[in-house]
């Protein structure tokens, strides 16, 4: 998710060393970096716990696993949200 949405924006940021586009797809961009990056924290730890339920369960239903990724998109969701909402700063 990191490597689509934000590789292209940071290399044009980089060699320009300023944003060029207006304010709001700069939250977007910061928002969605930020969402993947916590995303990127929580879908292995469902993937662990989905494997630790098959493991210890192997003929058990794991209908849980679905809630546990819609909790992991969401708390990912949810945490980015400040990231969207920053004002600008000036100097």
């Amino acid at each position: 998710m990191s490597a689509g949405n934000g590789t292209p924006w940071d290399a044009t940021w980089n060699i320009t060393v300023q944003w060029l586009a207006v304010d709001i797809p700069c939250r977007t961009l910061m928002f969605l970096k930020l969402m993947a990056t916590y995303s990127a924290a929580f879908l292995p730890v469902v993937i662990g716990l989905d494997r630790q339920a098959a493991v210890l369960n192997p003929l058990g239903s794991r209908s849980g696993v679905r809630k546990l990724l819609g909790a992991a998109w969401g708390l990912s969701f949810l945490l980015a949200l400040p990231q969207g909402s920053r004002t600008r700063n000036t100097i």
